[in-house]
């Protein structure tokens, strides 16, 4: 999918087009699964994954969506014949994964953003507790493409495990900054 790549690094406009596809078609699944969450939460999720960068994000600019279209692509480019179902699922979880990070962290460190003052504390924690439950509930629902397969069971362990790094850093970045605070 990437191989025609610029000598100045930017991508040519057959790579630029693949890219759109592949961010249109991600998006769309990812409506699909935010269909069955219950309409209030579904429009914070939804405004959540529509912030500058994310997937959704209208009108889309070269780095929005990058976090899904990352595994996405790195499996199309780097094994050929993958299951494109489970592609898309990686992608999908890790738009997910990623976005409620990201709203974590905002809330840890107080940032101040156009969605958290439109959401709230409480409302932006909410929205990224369904998010890492989406990503896990996009993996499970690989195992109904295939009850055999072992994969989305290895993508949600990688997840599982990811977010305990994440979480584990996190805190070093929050004692860091009270013993900063204390020192004052």
């Amino acid at each position: 999918m990437l191989e025609t790549i610029s000598r100045r690094g930017a991508p040519s406009p057959g790579v630029r087009t693949d890219l759109e596809t592949a961010r249109q078609m991600l998006g769309e699944e990812l409506l699909g699964h935010l269909a069955s969450l219950a309409p209030a939460l579904r429009d914070d999720v939804l405004e959540a994954l529509s912030v500058e960068g994310k997937l959704l994000h209208q009108p889309t600019s070269a780095l929005d969506g990058r976090w899904a279209l990352l595994p996405f692509c790195l499996a199309d480019d780097l094994y050929a014949g993958v299951d494109q179902v489970y592609a898309r699922g990686a992608a999908l979880a890790m738009e997910c994964v990623v976005c409620a990070t990201d709203l974590f962290d905002d809330v840890m460190d107080e940032d101040v953003t156009p969605l958290s003052e439109r959401l709230g504390t409480a409302r932006m924690l909410n929205v990224a507790l369904t998010l890492i439950s989406l990503a896990q509930r996009v993996l499970l629902a690989l195992v109904t493409h295939d009850p055999s397969a072992t994969l989305p069971v290895g993508m949600l362990d990688a997840v599982q495990q990811a977010l305990l790094l994440a979480s584990a850093g996190q805190q070093q970045d929050l004692l860091a900054e009270r013993r900063l605070a204390c020192d004052l």
